[in-house]
């Protein structure tokens, strides 16, 4: 029996995890989709801009993107917007293949996943941005954020740029001290330049978290910024929580399940 092709195995094991719909129109065709996808120029991967708003910026291995992505793109706008925050467009910002976490997905095959599943799905203000997977290397947050405030705020494109993520990311950033469960934190340094990139963030909590205080949140930042530049900005720095579950897609999975080559 033939051997499928690499993408198309990939297609085929998100589907089986549950965490990509159906698509054989889609995995028929994924050799092709690859060609497509490197010859393309633009570095977007599908999205609707609203006009002048908020953008999201949502950085992340994405290996593979998942439908839990996409619906935590999704808490992240209802909540904004009911903060009086019209959404210009979602951008998840894919890391650069330089990050070297292990079992991250080539950018290439990342980016044909995330468009096989974007082109399936009802999200039309979300895409993949490539500016940052496609640079010679590695970036840290603050200058990924740095650029997207150039590009989109500095030219009135938007008028705030917030950043979202998972629980997980910002306990790490708010923590001025390591422990058990956060054994390294941010630097002080690091949390920093990312604020001062950026307008406020946007916390997605697990389902069955305790619920996070946005108050609290600014307490712990002016205490470890105590001092910097940055603390002077959280007066006005937008701290949301998102409400709802996103669900818990593991990526994790879906690359075991790859490596096991299905047939």
């Amino acid at each position: 029996v033939a051997q499928k092709s690499a993408p198309a195995r990939w297609a085929a094991a998100m589907v089986c995890c549950g965490h990509l719909l159906a698509l054989p129109r889609l995995f028929v065709t994924a050799t092709q989709q690859v060609a497509a996808a490197n010859a393309k120029n633009a570095g977007v991967i599908r999205c609707d801009e609203q006009g002048v708003g908020t953008l999201i910026l949502f950085p992340g291995s994405f290996s593979p993107l998942q439908v839990s992505h996409l619906r935590a793109a999704s808490l992240a706008k209802t909540a904004v917007e009911a903060h009086n925050l019209r959404v210009h467009s979602i951008r998840l910002s894919p890391v650069n293949d330089g990050y070297g976490k292990r079992g991250l997905l080539p950018w290439t095959d990342r980016s044909l996943l995330g468009r096989m599943l974007l082109e399936s799905q009802n999200f039309p203000d979300v895409c993949f941005d490539a500016w940052e997977a496609q640079q010679p290397r590695f970036l840290q947050t603050n200058q990924v954020a740095k650029h997207f405030s150039e590009v989109y705020k500095h030219t009135g494109e938007v008028g705030k740029v917030l950043m979202m993520g998972g629980a997980d990311l910002f306990d790490g950033m708010f923590a001025s001290h390591p422990t058990p469960s956060i054994p390294y934190p941010w630097s002080k340094e690091s949390v920093s330049k990312l604020i001062m990139e950026l307008d406020g963030i946007v916390i997605i909590q697990r389902a069955g978290a305790m619920q996070w205080d946005p108050e609290s949140i600014r307490t712990k930042l002016q205490s470890k910024l105590e001092g910097t530049e940055a603390a002077a900005r959280l007066s006005t720095f937008n701290i949301i929580v998102a409400a709802g579950d996103a669900g818990d897609g593991s990526s994790t999975r879906v690359r075991h399940f790859i490596a096991e080559g299905p047939s």
